[in-house]
């Protein structure tokens, strides 16, 4: 209060105004003043709670401001402190009329675990509240152990398989029941469903591989989500089945069967890698300052030497001794060449015009490749025969860009991709063009690779503004995507040898 609200009159009435003022004023308090009085803070809510990941606690935490006398108080501010990763409305709320304070909302972290929050005043103890934040439905299922196995036809798998389960926040989920079945290859997987333990992990029982040779697939499957076995099944004892894949401008190498992954180059800006006939050595191109050149190496790595410069896209004759390439930016214009690999005293020999991605017949006589038509798209799948002679057309024109032709081992079909207005596919067709199937739906798969057996393609999921990733999937029809490897692009299956083909 101030004294000159009050309107004074004579000298009498003053004294006894004064005195007024005085017993007023006693009992007043200035806002801004402490008020001293003692406080005491009480959870009007529950303050052990439970609740999921990412999601509100209910009842909110709520607590109350009394004094000495066990009165309400009203307009103390309350503090609410978290601690984790979760989401409050309040950091601060003043109590009301009945001394309540509320926290608003207090959404949990996204984190499985205890998780705490602290209601707090100064003068009062600290009130806190404790949340169980439980795992949230299944998310995923991810393979841990037991994948990329081989054995021969009908013969058990060694090691059983493992996946571990979690919410779409990676926490494990424990009690989730998991169904291993076999999907391809008529194998067999002992016992029923299997149960997660306290860390998210299922075991599966025998999984007994069926007779088809090549590779066999388990799903596990939990809830929703589900997770891929690859087996390489083989009708004799398995030899390694390796691959080529590009990563961050290297050459790598990698045994699918036990996803050894090395690196083959020594230098960066790689490009196109593609095995001998005999899986010895490596041609593959690299980016330079004026195109790209094309080089030699063993399938270890060493002994890399430069072919030929400016020309680029190599593929092998099937006895080894010739590289198609292409040469040229292979947009708008290129030609293909055809060059002996050791010999260098001999100069390319030209074998088509507007012509890209030159791909040999495993029969040796005839090559496929991209027709270009000096614009974007408007390409035709061709095979030539390799004299020249006897052009035919396997895909004709339209809006559509096709790349990167690849012939099946039996030289029966030709995988390549198209890219349209729903991006860009895997496709197969007869060698003749006709029985065009289109293998993929997901808009971003391109560079196809035949296995040696002839029963996958593995390709590549093109990301232009991350790192692309290869895949591959069953060649007879497309159907489930099956994960590779996590960051390569331009793989190449390595040639089967004769031991493999029996």
């Amino acid at each position: 209060m101030r004294a000159s609200a009050v309107s004074l009159g004579s000298t009498r009435r003053s004294a006894g105004l004064v005195t007024a003022f005085i017993l007023i004023a006693a009992g007043c308090s200035d806002p801004g003043e402490p008020q001293h009085r003692i406080l005491h803070l009480e959870a009007v809510s529950d303050t052990s709670l439970t609740g999921i990941v990412g999601t509100s606690v209910t009842p909110i935490p709520t607590v109350r401001v009394t004094d000495e006398d066990g009165q309400p108080v009203a307009g103390v501010q309350i503090s609410f402190i978290l601690v984790g990763n979760g989401a409050t409305r309040n950091h601060a709320a003043f109590s009301d009329a009945d001394g309540r304070a509320s926290v608003g909302y207090w959404m949990l972290g996204v984190v499985a675990g205890t998780q705490r929050l602290t209601a707090h005043t100064n003068g009062a103890t600290d009130i806190g509240f404790t949340a169980i934040a439980a795992p949230g439905t299944i998310g995923r299922v991810l393979t841990i152990a037991g994948d990329f196995q081989s054995a021969t036809v009908g013969a058990p798998l060694q090691h059983p398989l493992r996946v571990r389960v979690a919410d779409h926040f990676d926490n494990s989920i424990p009690g989730a029941a998991v169904t291993f079945t076999a999907t391809t290859g008529n194998g067999t997987i002992d016992g029923g469903a299997a149960i997660t333990d306290a860390a998210g992990i299922a075991t599966s029982g025998t999984w007994t591989l069926g007779p088809v040779p090549g590779l066999q697939l388990v799903h596990a499957k939990a809830g929703a989500a589900q997770g891929v076995f690859t087996a390489t099944v083989c009708l004799t004892p398995c030899q390694e089945i390796q691959l080529l894949f590009v990563r961050d401008g290297l050459v790598y190498r990698t045994n699918i069967l036990g996803g050894d992954v090395r690196v083959l180059s020594n230098r960066p800006s790689a490009t196109s890698p593609s095995w001998s006939p005999d899986g010895q050595r490596i041609a593959f191109g690299r980016f330079t300052q004026a195109g790209r050149d094309l080089y030699v190496m063993n399938a270890d790595g060493t002994n890399e030497v430069l072919r030929a410069q400016q020309f680029h896209s190599p593929s092998w004759s099937p006895d080894g001794t010739r590289l198609a390439v292409a040469k040229g930016d292979c947009w708008y214009d290129c030609t293909v060449s055809l060059l002996n690999v050791d010999d260098t005293t001999t100069a390319p020999v030209f074998f088509a015009a507007m012509a890209a991605q030159p791909a040999w017949s495993p029969d040796g006589k005839k090559i496929a490749f991209v027709s270009l038509s000096g614009d974007d798209g408007y390409h035709e799948l061709q095979v030539l025969n390799t004299d020249g002679a006897g052009l035919t057309v396997i895909s004709r024109r339209d809006p559509g860009a096709i790349y990167h032709p690849a012939w099946s081992p039996d030289g029966g079909r030709i995988a390549f991709s198209k890219c349209q207005l729903d991006g860009c596919n895997i496709y197969s067709t007869n060698a003749d063009g006709s029985g065009l199937t289109r293998l993929t739906a997901i808009g971003n798969a391109v560079n196809p690779s035949w296995s040696p057996d002839g029963l996958w393609i593995a390709f590549e999921i093109s990301d232009f503004y991350d790192e692309s990733a290869v895949a591959y999937i069953a060649a007879s029809g497309g159907g489930t995507v099956i994960p590779l490897i996590n960051a390569g692009y331009q793989p190449a299956w390595r040639p089967s040898t004769a031991a493999q083909r029996r």
